[in-house]
Parts: C-alpha cells; structure tokens; sequence
C-alpha cells in the first residue's frame, strides 16, 4: 500500500492527537503526593512557558472581543465576568502577577 504526502501527514497528526489526548491521564496517576513541589524551573517559566502565556493572552482577548462579548451581552449580560475572568484576566494574571517557576 503506497501512502502519498497528505496520507502521511493525516496519519502522523491523528497519532499526535491521540497521543496528548492519552498523556494527560497517564501523567495525572505517576505521583500524587500533596507534598511534592509542582513548579517548574524559572528559566523554562520565562523562556517557554511566559511566552506561551502571551500568545494566549493575545488568543483569549481576540475571542473575547470578537464573538464571545456580543453573544454573552446580548443572551446573558450579567455573566460577561465569567468569560472575560477566563480568556483576559487569567492570562494577565499568569504573565504579569504570578512569580516565576510557580507553574
């Protein structure tokens, strides 16, 4: 059976996606003590991770503007905190709030 380029990579994303779709679960079971420190290193924090957080703080604020305020304030005007504590203020929060390596 001869696989063509687009073949190959369908296959290749279908196996990344079941793959982080399986990491998760097995990650949550390898340690479970309360006691451990769970943050990460602070040059991987401000490297990898801050940026990370800045694209989805870019990310969050266009969908809040874009198509999720208008809907919230016309369906259900008293909750527009919800979605804007989630996509804006999270973000913010983690880039310019929380210290590094406390993720």
């Amino acid at each position: 059976m001869k696989f063509g380029r687009f073949s190959r990579i369908v296959a290749a994303g279908a196996v990344a996606l079941v793959l982080s779709l399986a990491a998760p679960s097995a990650w949550s079971s390898v340690d479970d003590d309360p006691s451990r420190d769970m943050s990460s290193p602070p040059m991987f924090d401000l490297f990898i991770l801050r940026p990370l957080g800045i694209g989805a703080g870019v990310l969050g604020t266009a969908l809040f503007i874009a198509p999720v305020a208008p809907i919230v304030l016309i369906t259900r005007p008293t909750n527009i905190g919800r979605p804007f504590d989630k996509l804006v203020l999270a973000p913010g929060r983690y880039l310019f709030v929380d210290p590094l390596g406390q993720h």
